[in-house]
């Protein structure tokens, strides 16, 4: 009797033995299994109810709030100077630029300097006298000759990634494909209407969550108060807007929603501008008006 009892446990044990190890291989097949229907059924919306959207209409995606306004995400550290930009870019892991207005190519080698996985950089500059251009840069034919040869030659240690268009900005444009920058920085012509036309020539050029930067982030009441000798109000066709960078700069991020910062300068002048292509779209709460740093994304 006792060999009997002592056979039936040997059984039972056994039998424990592999159940267990059944539930320790079923159990987690279950529970991946399980997760891989809830991510399906959430992409393809079979768990959603039904909701109503900003409109009015039926749909299974969250809606986004009436009253709110599309911004793209700042994304963009505090920088000291516009020497900074350099390092960012190379922080950021980016490789394809562009800068827009030359003249001697110094500002263009900081930038090399510091941003050692850059792969090609276009350097555009019509390197010529422009009629009702009053900026201080608006040299004569001969010294512009001399500027994009010098231009060149400080710019030679980078000849294998550096592509010249020497013409101007908008022409030049349409020689880069969509999206296949990471970096463009505005410096050419400082009036309202110029400084315009190359930003929006320009921000289709980046891929999602590259940056857009620019120079003298400044008015007309500004600049003229800084340098008497300029005019940054007349436009190319003899037209006048007070706005200059300043007001080009701030409309087109009104128009696009989006935010941009500023980098500090001990002068208080000559201060550039930086924005972020956005990578996705964001609810922004329209509280506050333009500039609210209320953010609610949308899934």
């Amino acid at each position: 009797m006792v060999k009997v009892l002592a056979a039936l446990t040997r059984i039972r044990a056994s039998r424990n033995d592999s159940v267990w190890k059944l539930l320790v291989i079923v159990l987690p097949a279950l529970a991946v299994l399980f997760w891989l229907l809830l991510t399906v059924h959430g992409q393809l919306g079979w768990m959603r109810t039904p909701v109503v959207d900003c409109k009015g209409a039926a749909t299974t995606t969250p809606p986004c709030e009436t009253d709110v306004v599309y911004r793209g995400p700042a994304g963009i550290p505090a920088l000291r100077t516009r020497a900074d930009l350099g390092a960012l870019m190379q922080a950021r892991g980016f490789t394809h630029g562009a800068e827009v207005g030359v003249q001697s190519g110094s500002h263009a080698k900081q930038i090399l300097q510091a941003w050692i996985s850059c792969e090609r950089f276009h350097l555009v500059d019509l390197w010529g006298h422009q009629e009702n251009c009053k900026g201080s840069a608006n040299f004569d034919q001969t010294k512009q000759d001399a500027l994009f040869q010098g231009a060149q030659d400080l710019l030679q240690p980078w000849r294998n990634i550096t592509t010249f268009h020497r013409m101007l900005s908008t022409q030049a444009a349409q020689q880069i494909p969509d999206q296949s920058l990471d970096f463009v920085y505005v410096d050419a012509r400082h009036d309202y209407c110029g400084a315009t036309e190359d930003i929006q020539a320009y921000y289709p050029k980046l891929r999602p969550g590259g940056i857009l930067a620019g120079h003298d982030y400044l008015s007309f009441a500004e600049q003229k108060a800084a340098d008497p000798g300029q005019d940054w109000s007349v436009c190319m066709d003899g037209t006048v807007n007070v706005g200059a960078v300043k007001g080009a700069v701030q409309q087109f991020a009104l128009d696009k929603g989006l935010t941009f910062s500023v980098v500090y300068a001990a002068n208080g002048g000559d201060r550039s501008w930086l924005l972020q292509k956005p990578t996705r779209m964001e609810c922004v709460e329209a509280m506050g008006g333009y500039g609210s740093d209320l953010v609610r994304i949308v899934n």
